[in-house]
C-alpha cells in the first residue's frame, strides 16, 4: 500500500512539474451516500470562486454496493506543488467539516476546454 501512495505522489508531482506556472483549470471531486450534503456543499464552493460542475451517480462495478453521489467542481488557477499540496489539504478539511464521505482527488486540463453541463 505504501509503494502506492509514493507512486501517486511521484505521479502528481511529476504533473505539477509539467505544468507549474501555467493556468489550468483544476477539477475537484467528492463523495456522499446522499446528494444533499453536496448540494450544500456546492453552494458553499461556489462562494469560495469553484464552479459547480455535475452532480451525479456513477455506475458501479458492483451491484450489491451502497449507493455513492459525486460532486465535481473547478477552477482555474496556478499551482506548483506546494500551492497544489495546501488545496488538497484546505478540500480535505472542507469534506470533513460539511460532512462528506470524502474529498476524492483532483483532475487537471487546460482552460478553455469543452465546457460540461453546470449544476
Amino acid at each position: 500500500m505504501k509503494a502506492d501512495c509514493h507512486d501517486d505522489q511521484r505521479r502528481r508531482k511529476r504533473t505539477v512539474r509539467q505544468y507549474r506556472r501555467k493556468r489550468l483549470l483544476w477539477g475537484y471531486y467528492f463523495t456522499n451516500p446522499t446528494s444533499e450534503p453536496l448540494e450544500q456543499a456546492a453552494a458553499l464552493l461556489a462562494i469560495q470562486g469553484y464552479r459547480p460542475v455535475e452532480l451525479y451517480q456513477p455506475e458501479l462495478d458492483d451491484p450489491a454496493a451502497p449507493p455513492v453521489w459525486v460532486l465535481h467542481v473547478e477552477k482555474a488557477e496556478v499551482h506548483g506543488v506546494d500551492s497544489l499540496h495546501a488545496r488538497n489539504g484546505e478540500l480535505m478539511a472542507f469534506a470533513q467539516e460539511n460532512r462528506l464521505a470524502s474529498y476524492d482527488g483532483m483532475d487537471v486540463g487546460p482552460v478553455g476546454a469543452p465546457a460540461a453541463p453546470q449544476l
